[in-house]
């Protein structure tokens, strides 16, 4: 499942849209995007969205402007870049990143490992 720091760094100050199953089992969109600042007061979150793998979010809505946090394990797909990815995508993506992280920390060992087999 992909993480916090993952979604934000794909995305990044970019509107996106993105198609969520709520808490009650309902289907939902919203347009939105991160690095708001109107209406932050400076308090924080009364809990940490890199513990639950939540992100906050800034919905533009004619109605209904505002945060929102938004539970990445609900996600069922994302547009940005022009691009609509799916939840398996997402997922598919980030074992990729996480693949390259690997192999770039460890790639010393690696060769070494496959040099001698």
């Amino acid at each position: 499942m992909i993480t916090t720091l993952f979604f934000k760094e794909l995305i990044g100050q970019r509107v996106f849209s993105v198609k969520f199953t709520k808490k009650n089992g309902t289907e939902s969109k919203m347009t939105c995007r991160f690095g708001v600042k109107k209406g932050v007061t400076g308090k924080g979150m009364r809990y940490s969205t890199i513990e639950k793998n939540y992100v906050s979010v800034y919905k533009f809505d004619k109605e209904a402007s505002g945060f929102r946090t938004l539970i990445l394990a609900n996600i069922i797909e994302v547009k940005f870049k022009g691009q609509i990815v799916s939840k398996k995508q997402l997922d598919m993506m980030y074992i990729q990143h996480l693949t390259e992280q690997f192999t770039n920390q460890y790639s010393t060992q690696i060769q070494q490992l496959q040099s001698v087999a």
